[in-house]
């Protein structure tokens, strides 16, 4: 049987990620506040004569993005992240099942900004109360990580 190693890892540290006695790749101490962003890690398969071949494996890591917004109608909201330095594209699409509701979102000095903006109308077609946005992060060699935001309308304010 082949011996697994790691030989390389981007977007996390060495030791953030191991190969456990069950040969299954684990993640490790990732925390909350961690930049968002796509790695890969490349696994080596040694056999007993030393021959090898290294395979690829891509991960995202999303610790930090919000699962539910809640934004107030008349108002606007910018959500703010950090990103990996790897990460170089963002895309943002509009909400769907609403109207008087829009979407967008830049990268700037290795922080993503989204920014969703609900008229005094806004309002979801839906019976569940809630739009869906997907945020799309890419890197230079076009390793992408998306993510769905759900977005739910509050009330205007008195």
């Amino acid at each position: 049987m082949a011996t697994l190693s790691i030989s390389k890892v981007i977007g996390l540290d060495l030791s953030q990620v191991s190969i456990n006695s069950d040969r299954n790749i684990e993640f490790n101490n990732i925390k909350h506040d961690m930049a968002i962003g796509v790695g890969w890690i490349t696994i080596r398969a040694t056999d007993q004569s030393g021959n090898y071949s290294e395979q690829e494996l891509l991960f995202g890591v999303v610790p930090n993005i919000p699962h539910i917004i809640n934004i107030k109608k008349g108002t606007s909201i910018t959500i703010q992240y950090p990103v990996m330095p790897n990460l170089d594209t963002i895309s943002i699409t509009q909400p769907n099942n609403s109207f008087g509701m829009s979407a967008s979102a830049y990268l700037a000095e290795h922080e993503a900004f989204i920014i969703v903006t609900a008229s005094d109308n806004a309002d979801h077609i839906n019976k569940k109360g809630l739009s869906f946005v997907e945020v799309t992060l890419s890197d230079k060699i076009d390793k992408v990580l998306i993510s769905q935001l759900a977005l739910a309308l509050e009330p205007l304010s008195n």
